[in-house]
């Protein structure tokens, strides 16, 4: 009996050498040194490109980074990783506001400025599992997370193992060595494993007296392996279980802090520690920050006292008195400044401050709180000094407006611009509140104010957003704004067409100072209105044009767009694109658009649908005009096309052409 409890020790004994054994070589592999160093190619892009360290993660965030930065409709906001995965980027995208992108995809900015989409097919979680706008990605938080170590991202687990792995390649060429010297000591064992055999021999005999023991001892030890077995998978299920259970009521809690609840609130935070209050939730926010949210104030002191800090900041880099602040929360933020006054001075990512928040919601009454406790509300964002007024332009608030412009010490902020040159009369204009607009042209703003980088005013600005009553509140004011131009020689006329109003369009041909002569000059490069209808899918704007100027439709640019080149150039509204195709090619008509021109360049209307990747119209293309793949001097439409979906519309087309 004790025989046979030995040799059981001894063999799990040898078991557990064994396990040591390959451990250690696999430490070892691990610690070898890394050797292999990645390169950065340094690019350069024909627009500003800002790194930065987190992207906005939800449209309020991403519409702040979007004014912060003055993007707008033709260079839209957008925030991606780089090519090379070393950091995030954002910029005005050159190419619009918004692309279409396949689920399955996040985007990446590729080294000749363009967006390109990245299969995330092997994330762990959170790759977009429908069809997007790249102005969405937001919605997409595990596309805005990268690992600048491995050059992946965060959500790509086997991206990540698979460039460790390649860097631990280098290291396991360096045992080549000691697999070498390794032969020789095989070779001088070897006779004596072969007198070791003759010493098993002699001992068979022995094994075979004591397998009958053995296999009774096997029995009773699989049976209570088994039972041991059973009861760890119940363990586990139960940590499973209770790990589910956690995440659940967790979630409770932070609905119930946000709804200001204190009936269940109570009873549930008392099954969570220090740590459980202090994670993030999806929207980046702990605890502590849902309650400066939610407005409770005793709910905020109560997680205070469990010792979440009061400096720790959101993933955008706001703190309480921020989130405070912009949700209007009276008492917290006068608790705050009693308390924590420095937490004032703290910024966003966005440079903002907590005055900045409050006047961008409308809350007079904090700016007053604030004024109250001697707080600096003249503060400038940094590098685009934005102040409180433009904040209120942009929330279109009446009432922090008059607030500042009634305080001397601060009205003089009604007056000031940012860094380039807009002041608050464009903001309002842009915003397209008209009571903001007129107490600002009340208070002496100057109404005729450029922007240095565009030179627009602030009547092209209410044009191209299509606010028609600010757009006749100025041309009673101050009529000259009417024939002035902006940088590119663009007109109030081209704007209008941006925006689609066709009042606008109308109320500017029945002006008195605007004749259709003025209307009919071009921008730089020759540019029509019509070309930026069709450009922008206006279609009601497009057939007003074509009423009112009908030569237009035939007019071609200095690079060698028509109208119809202009229709396919952008992607999204691919209904209204063929609609407008469908009209302005209409054979019938008196002066049909030729749908078959090519620019210098060799660019179609079929090029330009497979690269902006809108298959309905690729489709579209295909089936009422056959023959644009043919075109001679034109640039291959499939080689452009990212996008399997598209060249099956090709391989269909082909295979109905060959049976014909």
């Amino acid at each position: 009996m004790e025989k046979c409890e030995t040799l059981y020790v001894l063999a799990k004994l040898l078991r557990r050498v064994r396990m040591v054994l390959i451990a250690f070589s696999v430490f070892y592999a691990l610690s070898l040194p890394l050797t292999t160093s990645v390169s950065i190619p340094d690019l350069e892009f024909s627009f500003e490109v800002h790194p930065v360290n987190y992207c906005p993660i939800n449209k309020e965030a991403w519409e702040l980074a979007s004014a912060r930065l003055n993007c707008n409709t033709t260079h839209g906001y957008h925030c991606v990783p780089n090519k090379q995965f070393t950091s995030l980027v954002e910029f005005c995208y050159p190419k619009g506001y918004k692309y279409p992108f396949e689920k399955g995809n996040c985007l990446e900015l590729a080294g000749n400025g363009i967006l390109n989409q990245v299969p995330c097919s092997t994330f762990s979680s959170g790759c977009p599992n429908r069809f997007f706008f790249s102005n969405e990605l937001y919605n997409f938080p595990k596309c805005l997370s990268i690992n600048t170590n491995e050059h992946c991202f965060e959500a790509d687990i086997p991206c990540i193992c698979s460039r460790y792995k390649e860097v631990r390649k280098s290291a396991n060429k360096t045992t080549a060595y000691q697999e070498e010297s390794s032969n020789y000591f095989k070779t001088t064992i070897g006779f004596a494993i072969c007198l070791s055999f003759l010493f098993l021999a002699l001992i068979i005999f022995v094994i075979l007296k004591i397998i009958k023991f053995l296999k009774q001892k096997s029995i009773w030890f699989q049976k209570g392996h088994k039972s041991k077995e059973n009861a760890l998978n119940k363990d586990e299920e139960s940590e499973l279980t209770g790990k589910e259970e956690g995440k659940s009521n967790i979630r409770r809690l932070h609905d119930l802090i946000v709804q200001g609840t204190k009936q269940g609130f109570t009873r549930l935070i008392c099954d969570f520690n220090k740590d459980d209050l202090e994670q993030l939730n999806v929207r980046g926010l702990n605890c502590l920050h849902l309650a400066a949210k939610g407005g409770n104030i005793q709910l905020f002191k109560r997680i205070h006292k469990c010792g979440v800090s009061i400096d720790t900041k959101a993933t955008d880099g706001r703190n309480v008195l921020h989130i405070a602040a912009h949700h209007g929360n009276y008492a917290i933020c006068e608790y705050l400044l009693q308390k924590h006054k420095n937490l004032y001075t703290d910024t966003d990512r966005y440079a903002m401050n907590p005055a900045h928040w409050a006047a961008l919601a409308g809350e007079k009454s904090i700016l007053e709180l604030f004024m109250k406790y001697g707080c600096d509300l003249t503060e400038l964002t940094h590098p685009y000094r934005e102040n409180i007024v433009l904040f209120a332009c942009m929330g279109k608030s009446l009432a922090v407006c008059k607030f500042v412009g009634s305080n001397k010490n601060i009205s003089h902020l009604l007056h000031e611009k940012n860094r380039e040159g807009w002041s608050s009369i464009q903001y309002a204009a842009k915003s397209g509140n008209l009571e903001v607009f007129k107490y600002l042209v009340d208070e002496g703003v100057d109404i005729e104010n450029k922007s240095q980088k565009t030179g627009k005013n602030c009547l092209h600005t209410a044009c191209e957003k299509g606010h028609l009553k600010i757009c006749e509140y100025i041309l009673k004011t101050k009529p000259g704004l009417l024939t002035e131009l902006d940088k590119n020689m663009q007109h109030v006329g081209h704007f209008a067409a941006k925006s689609g109003d066709v009042e606008i369009l109308q109320h500017l041909l029945d002006h008195s100072l605007v004749d259709n002569a003025f209307l009919q000059k071009p921008a730089t490069d020759n540019i029509h209105l019509l070309h930026i209808a069709c450009r922008h899918a206006r279609f009601d704007m497009c057939l007003k044009i074509v009423k009112e100027f009908p030569f237009m439709i035939h007019e071609i640019t200095e690079k060698g767009w028509n109208a119809a080149l202009f229709i396919t150039e952008r992607a999204g509204a691919e209904n209204e694109r063929i609609q407008i195709l469908k009209t302005l090619t209409d054979i019938s008509s008196e002066s049909p658009l030729n749908a078959y021109h090519v620019s210098r360049s060799g660019k179609t209307i079929l090029f330009n649908a497979c690269v902006n990747r809108s298959p309905k119209l690729v489709q579209f293309l295909l089936e009422n005009f056959p023959d644009l793949p043919e075109i001679e001097k034109s640039m291959d439409p499939i080689e452009s096309a990212n996008s399997e979906e598209i060249k099956e519309i090709f391989k269909t087309h082909y295979q109905k052409s060959y049976k014909c």
